[in-house]
């Protein structure tokens, strides 16, 4: 976690139209980011899921279908070469 908030910009996740648009910093190609995004719900573990990290841009669209009102814990855990970030935000959709 520590090493994102070190970059110059970290990820930033926010609700557009579409559903949520999470950012990953412009600072690094978006090819050579991997990694996993993770929703729980507290209320409701059966509607979990995970999604691998496949850019094209640095931005990542998850669409609003796949999200249901409420409050979730997002877990992005990404790398870029040998190096890991961590990003956790707890958020109401």
């Amino acid at each position: 976690e520590n090493k994102g908030i070190a970059l110059n910009e970290n990820v930033i996740v926010k609700k557009v139209t579409e559903g949520l648009l999470i950012t990953f910093p412009k600072e690094f190609n978006p090819s050579d980011i991997t990694g996993t995004i993770s929703f729980k719900r507290l209320s409701n573990d059966k509607i979990d899921f995970n999604e691998p990290i496949k850019l094209v841009t640095n931005e990542f669209l998850i669409k609003d279908e796949n999200l249901v009102e409420g409050r979730w814990d997002v877990k992005i855990e990404w790398s870029v070469f040998d190096d890991t970030y961590l990003f956790k935000e707890k958020l109401m959709y």
